[in-house]
């Protein structure tokens, strides 16, 4: 059987009572697998009092990656249920949150929170609650509840402790034993927010809809108003307005001309004014228009079945905006609480949807009907003409309203299947009465539905299985009214092309021949449909994968085909003499097109060849430019040689040479090697500087060498350095220079190498033969050994010769350092450690 062992230390005695008093509050079970290590095993450091009791809790093991993976997938194998589901979620993630701790904390302390470090009590945590986890999913399902109660208690229990408080993790990407608790309590709060995110979901969907409904009846009168009133320069909104200012404010002609009109009035302002008395069920049901019979002419044209279907259309229209309105009235009421309504408003919401969805597909199929109603009377223009026809045919031609209409339809439809898919039944409570509250808007709905209203047994799931379907009925009724509409224009097209004496329409004749043939195919697919479509509960639709099918619905849609043809028609006929004359100059016209194709292709040759020229021009300069860089590298090489002092006359001269024979790069190199070894230098006479102006302002004894001979030795001290570097420095250059050969890579990494022992062996040496200055804080000897450190690590060089140096210290930053502290005795270590380290090394 696994084991772990802990000592009792105080976090974990605490961690161990909570867990076994849970056990018993929860479990109802008193025994523990807790096991007691007798005293005699306990170490000796037990024994002395240096360590804490130790003891072993039997069963326990620590959590592996995935380790309840492949049980969870068995399980949910075993039993489908959105319970045993949801357990295994929950138990699966509280048991990988568990090791990503302690394997965080092996990355966090190298190692140590492993199963050697039994005092870890935060580990010893995470241990138990990944047992609980695995215990629980051995347990039937309905044994997991108190699994699940009681390691959201002890999370909670263990959130509370003042030593798990304080952790945290600086690093973002490791968890603390505090952020993993509060991702475990977060976890049991997950099904809760999941329930909120569908019901703000599904109240967002129901605000979006309205919006679309809103957006469709906008697009509908601003599609019939102008085809009415014979003017696009005022919409549907501005119309409004004017209605709410009529003997409020001075309004222009064309204001005044349109609100007087009786037809506007009547089809416009009437449904306005009922809604704005909240005259909701007169709108419902159906308002009586009464429409003059003269005085319009879209309306003079209309038959009697025209006309009935206008009013349809209309009273549909009209029905929808209350069922629009009254469903924007639920929203608002039960979004003041979301959660308290939400039955009220899924009960509500849905017989709204539902007679929305109803409503609306009416409504398309007469929108259609109207559309090819204005068609049939724009084609009979050949028949008579009027002025009144003139100023009405452009506002019909314009099909833009018409286009974004027919897209306001299809994203209504679309708002609405979504809304029925977003209906949260999971969170639904079909057995809850209607809320107080809600009387009002029940009594809206029962006035309109009438015991269509009553929800009491209603079977959700499958009205809104049928409410989806019938979304999608009317299509075929749409098409065959769409394609009628079509092959009657065809028809008057191809009729009115027949009568043309023009010679190029011949052509034409044929296209729309074609054109036709197809739409006619379409239309007797509908036709042979047998059933009724209105009444169907399945969807009929006729697709085809024919590429040209799908480009005549694209054209027909916009109604631009059409169009085109028509001006086409309308202009003066060509004679044959006319022809004629036209295909001699495009004759004429080739021939010249001929020409100056082989002009411009002589002219192509031509700017090809200076554009080789150029690139050649452009690759000469290019190397120039890079000569002209080989120069300038070698003029600054050389006034960085000038101005090093370090360099003796001979060293630059021989430096100036391998300039010329193109050794820069290793110049350079050396160069930068110089400069650092000067900067270390001028770093040295700084700590003589700062000792010898700063050291005697807290001590100028006369016998203990503060005085003017200790600042006469530094200086000689310093000087003799400085000597002896030049000296070395300009014989290893010479040695290297003078025998001719190339300095290689290899060559210079060895003379950096020499110079940085050199440079560390001398700084040894200044501490090594320092016998004149005293033990004090501020004598010559205390400001070498800050020196040293600052440049010597382990007998070398710390900083690297080949890159330059930038921290160089000044005199004051210098003496502060020195001045901070001081500890006789480690000055005195540090010189015995170096004079051991450099007679090691000899």
């Amino acid at each position: 059987m696994p084991a772990i062992r802990f000592r009792e230390t105080p976090l974990i005695r605490e961690i161990l009572t909570i867990y076994k008093d849970l056990q018993v509050k929860i479990m109802d079970i008193a025994h523990t697998s807790i096991v007691e290590i007798p005293v005699e095993h306990q170490g000796w450091g037990y024994t002395f009092g240096l360590t804490y009791k130790e003891g072993m809790i039997e069963g326990l093991e620590y959590p592996q990656p995935g380790g309840l993976s492949s049980l969870a997938r068995k399980i949910q194998e075993q039993n489908h249920s959105k319970e045993i589901k949801s357990n295994c979620d929950y138990f699966n993630f509280v048991y990988n949150t568990c090791y990503q701790y302690i394997a965080d904390n092996q990355n966090r302390y190298f190692g140590r929170a492993n199963l050697n470090d039994i005092s870890h009590g935060k580990v010893v945590a995470m241990i138990l609650l990944a047992h609980l986890c695995r215990q629980a999913l051995e347990k039937p399902v309905q044994e997991q509840g108190k699994y699940k109660e009681r390691i959201e208690l002890f999370t909670v229990e263990l959130l509370k402790h003042k030593d798990i408080q304080s952790t945290s993790s600086q690093d973002e990407k490791l968890l603390s034993c505090k952020s993993a608790l509060d991702r475990i309590f977060s976890a049991a709060q997950m099904e809760d927010l999941d329930q909120e995110n569908k019901i703000d979901a599904y109240y967002q969907t129901i605000e979006d809809t309205t919006r679309k409904l809103n957006e469709l009846l906008a697009g509908i009168d601003n599609h019939m108003l102008p085809l009415f009133s014979g003017q696009n320069q005022i919409d549907v909104t501005h119309l409004q307005d004017l209605f709410a200012k009529v003997g409020k404010a001075t309004l222009t002609s064309t204001e005044q001309k349109v609100i007087d009109d009786p037809f506007v009035a009547e089809l416009f302002a009437h449904p306005a004014a009922a809604l704005q008395e909240d005259a909701y069920l007169p709108l419902y049901k159906g308002l009586t228009y009464h429409l003059p019979d003269k005085g319009n002419f879209l309306w003079e044209q209309f038959e009697q079945e025209q006309r009935e279907n206008l009013i349809k259309l209309l009273q549909l229209r009209d029905k929808l905006r209350v069922l629009q309105n009254e469903l924007k009235r639920l929203h608002q009421f039960t979004s003041g609480n979301k959660i308290s309504y939400f039955n009220d408003f899924i009960k509500l919401s849905e017989p709204y949807l539902k007679d929305i969805h109803h409503v609306k597909s009416e409504l398309h199929v007469c929108l259609e009907k109207f559309e090819a109603d204005c068609g049939k009377v724009y084609r009979q223009r050949s028949q008579s003409s009027s002025s009144a026809r003139s100023l009405w045919e452009p506002f019909y031609l314009d099909k833009r309203p018409l286009v974004e209409v027919r897209n306001h339809f299809i994203t209504a439809s679309q708002q609405i299947s979504a809304a029925f898919a977003s209906i949260p039944f999971d969170c639904f409570n079909a057995l809850k009465e209607f809320s107080k509250e809600a009387n009002e808007v029940v009594k809206r709905g029962n006035i309109l539905f009438g015991d269509k209203f009553d929800m009491a047994n209603s079977a959700f799931q499958s009205d809104i299985s049928r409410a989806q379907a019938k979304e999608l009925n009317r299509q075929a009724e749409l098409i065959l009214v769409k394609q009628k509409n079509i092959l009657a224009e065809y028809d008057e097209l191809i009729l009115q092309a027949q009568q043309s004496q023009d010679e190029t329409i011949k052509k034409l004749i044929d296209v729309l021949q074609r054109r036709r043939t197809v739409v006619a195919q379409i239309i007797q697919a509908i036709e042979l449909q047998t059933h009724d479509v209105a009444e169907e509960e399945g969807f009929v639709l006729i697709e085809s994968s024919n590429f040209e099918t799908k480009i005549l619905e694209e054209e027909h849609q916009t109604a631009g085909f059409f169009q085109i043809v028509r001006n086409y028609l309308s202009r003066p006929a060509v004679s044959t003499h006319e022809y004629n004359d036209l295909k001699e100059e495009l004759k004429r016209i080739g021939i010249e097109l001929s020409d100056t194709q082989k002009e411009n292709f002589s002219l192509k040759r031509l700017n090809e060849a200076n554009e080789r020229g150029l690139l050649q021009k452009d690759e000469e300069i290019r190397a120039l430019a890079a000569e002209v860089q080989k120069r300038d590298e070698k003029l600054e090489l050389i006034a960085g040689i000038a101005n090093i002092s370090m360099l003796d006359t001979h060293n630059s001269r021989l430096l100036m040479k391998r300039i010329t024979n193109d050794q820069t790069a290793q110049i350079k190199e050396l160069l930068s090697v110089v400069n650092n070894i000067e900067a270390i230098i001028q770093q040295g006479k700084n700590y003589q500087k700062a000792y010898e102006t700063k050291a005697g302002e807290y001590d100028s004894s006369f016998f203990f060498s503060h005085n003017a001979n200790g600042k006469r030795h530094a200086r000689q001290t310093i000087n003799a350095w400085e000597r002896y570097l030049h000296s070395m420095m300009n014989q290893a250059i010479r040695q290297v220079l003078e025998n001719g050969e190339d300095m290689d890579d290899e060559k210079m990494l060895a003379l950096s190498h020499f110079f940085s022992k050199s440079l560390a062996d001398s700084i040894d040496s200044l501490i090594i033969n320092e016998d004149y200055s005293s033990y004090k804080q501020h004598s010559f000897r205390n400001y070498l050994s800050y020196f040293h450190r600052q440049l010597i690590a382990d007998g070398q060089l710390k900083e690297n010769l080949a890159v330059k140096i930038d921290s160089i210290q000044d005199v004051n930053e210098i003496f502060n350092t020195v001045n901070a502290s001081f500890d006789r005795t480690k000055l005195e270590e540090f010189e015995e450690s170096v004079k051991d380290y450099k007679s090691l090394s000899i």
